[in-house]
């Protein structure tokens, strides 16, 4: 067993406090989860994937974040960011 979600949990709590406190309005955030701290500039949601580990052009999740976090646990995915 390690603490390793909790540090993650952790983390996720405490970095939007301190962008924000820096003057920092909307960031997209990975502290091992996906934050977003507002959505984009443009008010649209950030948008975060979980790519297919075989077929690269498709995508095994996708979720819209705006003032939350999401956890996503998988084995060999890679995460993608879209603008």
């Amino acid at each position: 067993m390690t603490l390793n979600r909790i540090a993650q949990g952790f983390a996720a709590d405490r970095v939007p406090q301190i962008l924000g406190a820096h003057g920092i309005d909307y960031a997209l955030v990975d502290t091992g989860e996906f934050g977003a701290l507002h959505g984009k500039l443009e008010g649209e949601p950030w948008h975060v994937g979980v790519q297919h580990s075989r077929v690269r052009e498709a995508y095994v999740a996708q979720a819209g974040l705006n003032d939350h976090f999401l956890a996503i646990f998988t084995r060999l995915t890679a995460f993608l960011f879209r603008r």
